[in-house]
C-alpha cells in the first residue's frame, strides 16, 4: 500500500506506526467504556462519556451530557474517567512513549 503526502511516498514504518496509534487509542476507549459499563452504565453513554473525556472535547452526549451532572456514574467509573481525563491531557501517545523501555534506556539527559 503506497500512501503519499506531499507527493512523497511514506515509509511503511511510518504507516505502522500511524495504525499502531489509532488501533491503541480505540482500545483505550474501549477497556475504559467496558469498567464503566460494569458500573451500571448504558454502553452508549459510557463510551460517549471516554471519549470525550480522552479527546479533552468537552461535555459528551446522553446521561453526563452538558444539561447533566456526573452524579449518576459509580465510583470505579469515575476513576476511569478521571484515567481518561488524564491520558487525554499528557497525550496518549507521550504516555506510551513513557511506557517503552528503549525511553529509559536510552534517556542520558539527566
Amino acid at each position: 500500500l503506497n500512501i503519499y503526502y506531499n507527493k512523497r511516498r511514506l515509509p511503511t514504518e511510518t504507516i505502522i506506526n500511524v495504525s499502531r496509534f489509532f488501533f491503541m487509542y480505540i482500545l483505550v476507549v474501549a477497556v475504559l467504556s467496558l469498567v464503566i459499563t460494569l458500573g451500571g452504565m448504558p454502553v452508549d453513554d459510557a463510551v460517549f462519556g471516554v471519549a470525550s473525556c480522552v479527546s479533552s472535547v468537552g461535555p459528551a452526549f446522553g446521561s453526563i451530557g452538558a444539561t447533566s451532572t456526573y452524579a449518576d456514574v459509580s465510583h470505579m467509573g469515575k476513576l476511569a474517567l478521571a484515567l481518561a481525563m488524564l491520558l487525554g491531557r499528557l497525550e496518549l501517545f507521550t504516555v506510551l512513549a513513557l511506557l517503552r523501555k528503549e525511553y529509559w534506556r536510552s534517556s542520558k539527559r539527566w
